[in-house]
C-alpha cells in the first residue's frame, strides 16, 4: 500500500500538468518520417517515448509508462516497426487503421474510431495510418519507464536514406545526403 502524500500547487503545476497548447510537435522523431505516407507530428507528454530524436522528451517524467499524441494528415502514419514493449493506440479524432504482420508475413488490420483502443503486444510488427479526411489525432501509450528503441525492417532503413535520414551507431537520427541508400 502507498502512503498518502502531499503535493503543492506549484509542484503539481510544474511537474505534473501538461497543456496540449504548450506542447511542441516533433516533426522528425523517426527515421521513416520523410518517406511518403509517413508524415506525422509527435507530441510527447509523459517520458521520452521511443523517439530517435534526442530532442524528444515530455514535460512529465515517466514512472512506468510513456504517453504521446500523434497527429497525421490524411493517409499518413508510421510504417511497420516493432517495440520491446506493449504499445496501446487510441483514436481521438478521425479513423485510424492499425496494421500488423505475423512471423509468416501475413498482414492483418483493424480500424479504430474515436475512443477505440488496441493494445499491441511487444515484438509484434505494427504500423498505423490516418484514414480520416483531415489531419487527425491519436493517443499512444508505451509501457515502461524506458521503452527502448524502435526496430525497423532493413527495407525501411534503406528507403529512409533516399530521403536524407539514417540512424547513427547510437540509434539516433542522423542527416545524410539524400539518395545515399
Amino acid at each position: 500500500m502507498v502512503d498518502q502524500v502531499s503535493i503543492s500547487a506549484d509542484d503539481m503545476q510544474s511537474q505534473r500538468i501538461a497543456r496540449f497548447a504548450d506542447l511542441q510537435a516533433n516533426t522528425e522523431a523517426f527515421v521513416d518520417i520523410r518517406i511518403p505516407g509517413n508524415a506525422r507530428d509527435i507530441y510527447q507528454v509523459i517520458g521520452p517515448g521511443v523517439s530517435e530524436s534526442s530532442a524528444a522528451t515530455g514535460p512529465i517524467a515517466s514512472r512506468g509508462f510513456n504517453l504521446a499524441f500523434v497527429r497525421a494528415p490524411h493517409n499518413n502514419g508510421a510504417s511497420l516497426h516493432f517495440h520491446d514493449t506493449i504499445e496501446a493506440f487510441m483514436a481521438i479524432e478521425g479513423q485510424w487503421e492499425i496494421f500488423w504482420t505475423n512471423l509468416e508475413g501475413d498482414e492483418h488490420k483493424t480500424v479504430l474510431n474515436p475512443y477505440d483502443l488496441i493494445s499491441v503486444p511487444e515484438g509484434v510488427s505494427r504500423g498505423f495510418r490516418n484514414l480520416g479526411d483531415d489531419s487527425s489525432l491519436m493517443l499512444v501509450v508505451l509501457e515502461g519507464t524506458d521503452p527502448g528503441r524502435v526496430h525497423w525492417p532493413q527495407e525501411t532503413l534503406d528507403e529512409a536514406k533516399n530521403y536524407g535520414l539514417a540512424l547513427n551507431e547510437h540509434g539516433d537520427l542522423a542527416e545524410i545526403p539524400a539518395g545515399d541508400g
